[in-house]
C-alpha cells in the first residue's frame, strides 16, 4: 500500500513539473522582448534608414578625414528595441566591403550620426548604406549613397624665365616665358594668367591673357606694347580640379624696357608729271605724296632723280626736298633738256633709312625754245602758268614766304626759260616788290613790266598776270 502511494506521488509531481516546464515555454516565446525569440514576427515592419550626408559623389577632402555619416532614424511598429548596420564599400554592388559597422544603438535622435572608425585611401569613389534589425526583424538597406575621397589641390609659384629684371626686348611684342608651378592633387585642366602693367602694384594693367599650360614651360606674347617704355609683368596658375578652380601664387614680379621704335619708311606716291604728258617749263615741278612714317624719323627727305631710260641708269638731274608736312610736297627741277621724253622716281630717306625707289613715270619736256621778243614784240608771251607753278611749290600767299621772295623765285624760273626775262627797278630807286620785267630791243632801260600779285600789300593777296606796259625804270637780272 505504502509503494503504491509513493508511485502516486512520484507521478504526480512529474506531471506538474512537466506541465509548469511546458508553461514556461510558451510563456517565453509569446514575450516580444526576449532576446531569443524565433524571428521574424508576424506583422512587425522596420523601415529603411534614409541617408543623409554624403551623398550624390559628394567630394570629401582626404584632410576632413574620419568620415562623417549622416541619415534619418528608422521606425518600427515592434517594441522590441533595434540597433543599425553600417557598410561601406568600394563598388555598388557592395561585393567588396571595405568597412563595416554592427549593433550602432540608435541615439534616440531623428537624425543619426556615425564616425567612420578607419582612414579611407585618398582619390576613390565610396559607396554607403545602413539598416535597422532588432535580433528578429531586419529592415532594408537604405539607398547606397556615395562620397569621393580626394586629394585637394596645392599650387605652387611660377618661376620667371624671360624678360627678367632690367632687360630690354628687342621689340614691343616680347615672349613672356615661365617654368610652370608645382601642383599637388588631381588636376582637369591648368592656364596661366599674364599681366603686364605700367607700376610695380599692378593698378594700371595694360594688358592680361590666359593661355592653357606648356609641358614644363609656358609661352605667351604679350603686346603690341608702347616703345621706349618700362613694364612689370607676373604670372600665376589657375588649376581646375575636383573642387573646381584654384589659383596659385603669382611670380616674382619682373621688370623690362621695350626698345627704341624701328623707324620705317614707305614708299612716297608720285602724283606728276605722269603719264607721258608734256610739261610747259624745262623746270618743271614735281609733285608727290609722301610715303608713310613709322617710328622717330626725324626730318625725311625726299630724293628725286631723273633719266633718259626707264630704268634711270642715266640720270640727267637730281635733286632733293623735305618732307612737307601737308602730306603733299612739291619741288621744281633743275634745268631739263628741251624736247625730251624723259623718267623720274623718288625715295624718301632721313639719313640712315631709305624708303624704295618708286616705279618711274615719264613725262616730256617743252619742245622749242621761245624766241626772245624783238622791237615791237611787246607785250611778251603770257607765263603765267609759272607764276602758278612757283605758288604751289612754295605755298604762296598762305605759307607766309614774302611777296619779295615769291617774286624773285618767280623771276628765276623766267629767266631759266628766257633771258629777257629779270627784274624791274623803279624809278624812285627801289626793286618792284610784286613785278618782273622783260627787256625790250635787248635795252636794259625802260622794260615791259608784268605785275604778278594782286593786291600784294593787303590782306588778302592774289597771284595774277598784269602787263602794265614800259612805265619806266631799269631791267635788272635776278
Amino acid at each position: 500500500m505504502r509503494n503504491n502511494s509513493h508511485q502516486l506521488i512520484h507521478i504526480v509531481v512529474v506531471f506538474s513539473l512537466a506541465y509548469f516546464i511546458t508553461a514556461c515555454g510558451t510563456e517565453k516565446s509569446r514575450n516580444p522582448l526576449s532576446p531569443s525569440i524565433a524571428g521574424p514576427i508576424e506583422g512587425v515592419a522596420i523601415s529603411s534608414p534614409a541617408s543623409l550626408q554624403p551623398t550624390e559623389g559628394h567630394l570629401v577632402r582626404m584632410t576632413d578625414q574620419p568620415i562623417h555619416l549622416t541619415f534619418n532614424q528608422a521606425t518600427s511598429n515592434s517594441e522590441r528595441p533595434f540597433w543599425y548596420e553600417l557598410q561601406v564599400s568600394a563598388d555598388i554592388s557592395f561585393m567588396g566591403i571595405i568597412y563595416a559597422a554592427e549593433n550602432i544603438p540608435p541615439s534616440g535622435s531623428p537624425t543619426e550620426r556615425y564616425t567612420l572608425e578607419t582612414t579611407l585611401d585618398n582619390d576613390r569613389q565610396y559607396y554607403w548604406r545602413v539598416r535597422a534589425l532588432d535580433g528578429a526583424n531586419t529592415g532594408p538597406y537604405s539607398v547606397p549613397a556615395s562620397f569621393e575621397l580626394f586629394t585637394p589641390l596645392v599650387v605652387g609659384q611660377p618661376t620667371a624665365v624671360s624678360p627678367l629684371n632690367g632687360t630690354i626686348a628687342s621689340m614691343n611684342q616680347p615672349s613672356l616665358v615661365i617654368t610652370n608651378a608645382a601642383i599637388v592633387g588631381t588636376t582637369v585642366s591648368t592656364t596661366y594668367r599674364f599681366e603686364v602693367s605700367t607700376d610695380h602694384t599692378f593698378s594700371n594693367i595694360i594688358h592680361s591673357l590666359s593661355i592653357s599650360a606648356g609641358n614644363t614651360i609656358t609661352t605667351v606674347q604679350a603686346g603690341p606694347l608702347a616703345w621706349n617704355t618700362q613694364y612689370h609683368w607676373r604670372s600665376r596658375a589657375i588649376v581646375n580640379g575636383k573642387e573646381g578652380a584654384v589659383e596659385g601664387t603669382w611670380s616674382n614680379v619682373q621688370t623690362f624696357q621695350t626698345a627704341q621704335q624701328p623707324v620705317t619708311l614707305g614708299t612716297p606716291t608720285p602724283i606728276s608729271p605722269i603719264d607721258n604728258t608734256r610739261v610747259s617749263s624745262t623746270t618743271p615741278t614735281f609733285t608727290i605724296t609722301n610715303g608713310t612714317v613709322d617710328g622717330p624719323a626725324g626730318t625725311v627727305t625726299n630724293f628725286f632723280q631723273v633719266g633718259n631710260d626707264p630704268d634711270i641708269n642715266n640720270v640727267v638731274a637730281s635733286f632733293e626736298q623735305n618732307a612737307s608736312p601737308t602730306g603733299t610736297t612739291a619741288t621744281a627741277s633743275p634745268i631739263l633738256p628741251r624736247n625730251s621724253t624723259l623718267y623720274w622716281r623718288v625715295s624718301a630717306g632721313n639719313g640712315t633709312q631709305a624708303s624704295n625707289w618708286t616705279a618711274s613715270q615719264v613725262f616730256r619736256t617743252p619742245e622749242d625754245t621761245p624766241t626772245p621778243s624783238t622791237s615791237g614784240c611787246c607785250p611778251p608771251s603770257n607765263r603765267f602758268a609759272i607764276v602758278q607753278e612757283i605758288a604751289a611749290e612754295t605755298g604762296y600767299p598762305s605759307s607766309g614766304i614774302h611777296v619779295t621772295d615769291f617774286t624773285q623765285k618767280v623771276a628765276e624760273r623766267l629767266h631759266a626759260e628766257d633771258p629777257n626775262w629779270g627784274r624791274r627797278i623803279n624809278i624812285t630807286g627801289p626793286l618792284g616788290k610784286d613785278t618782273v620785267a622783260y627787256k625790250v630791243n635787248g635795252a636794259t632801260d625802260n622794260p615791259f613790266s608784268v605785275d604778278i600779285v594782286l593786291g600784294a600789300g593787303g590782306t588778302n593777296p592774289r597771284i595774277h598776270w598784269d602787263g602794265h606796259g614800259q612805265i619806266g625804270g631799269t631791267w635788272t637780272t635776278p
